[in-house]
């Protein structure tokens, strides 16, 4: 929740989508590792 608030707290519009585009990597990558690892 933190980092969320932390994200929309931006003021400019560049940061903002930088942090989204941050959080969709992140959830890709974990999203990955799991499915890699249920594979095993």
């Amino acid at each position: 929740m933190d980092f969320k608030s932390f994200i929309y707290n931006k003021k400019t519009k560049t940061s903002n989508l930088l942090g989204v585009l941050y959080v969709i990597v992140v959830t890709i990558v974990t999203v990955a590792l799991v499915y890699w690892i249920s594979k095993l």
